[in-house]
């Protein structure tokens, strides 16, 4: 009893195919996550560099107001 080339052919082929959906799938994810990981650090740094502009404006702001009172 020897196999059909044909059946061996089309189950490397399915075989192939899975595979190479796997690790596209798997680049894919890890990509996604990667990218989603940097906005998640982009917004951050973002809103730590708008509550420190906040201060300055704050302090520069009242420490204007407190050295003319003190002329």
């Amino acid at each position: 009893m020897t196999a059909n080339p044909l059946v061996y052919d089309s189950v490397r082929l399915v075989l192939a195919g899975l595979v190479s959906a796997a690790l596209a799938s798997w680049f894919q994810n890890r990509d996604h996550r990667f990218r989603k990981y940097w906005e998640l650090k982009v917004a951050a740094y973002q809103a730590v560099i708008e509550a420190l502009s906040d201060v300055e404006h704050y302090y520069d702001e009242h420490f204007t107001y407190g050295c003319r009172a003190l002329r």
